[in-house]
């Protein structure tokens, strides 16, 4: 089997402690996991193998942003699970376009945006 070298879950919808029993197999050597927000709703994965090196910079109910260092390259990743309650995805969205204003290097940004642009 072949398993990437990061895995990003969103919508876990269970405690850390499931989550990491499920996926225990897989190998992954680190994580960063962050419960769901209510029962049932929410809930961020992040796993990494160990050739990676992944500094998590912050992290949320909606988002967990990152520096990876992969291959003598660093870069920096913000894993987004957006907000699905409509009157708040501009909030989000002004959130994170302040917080990463001064970044110089690339920035990769993944996940459910939970925002349609055109039907």
């Amino acid at each position: 089997m072949i398993f990437p070298d990061l895995l990003f879950l969103m919508e876990t919808m269970n405690p850390s402690e499931v989550v990491l029993q499920k996926l225990n197999w897989m190998g992954y050597t680190s994580h960063l996991l962050v419960p769901p927000h209510s029962p049932g709703s929410g809930g961020l994965a992040l796993f990494w193998k160990a050739h990676l090196v992944v500094e998590v910079i912050s992290s949320c109910k909606n988002f967990i942003d990152t520096k990876i260092i992969a291959k003598g390259r660093s870069f920096f990743s913000t894993f987004l699970y957006g907000e699905p309650d409509h009157q708040k995805r501009l909030e989000l969205w002004n959130h994170l376009k302040n917080y990463v204003n001064d970044r110089e290097e690339p920035w990769l940004i993944s996940g459910d945006f939970n925002e349609i642009i055109n039907n």
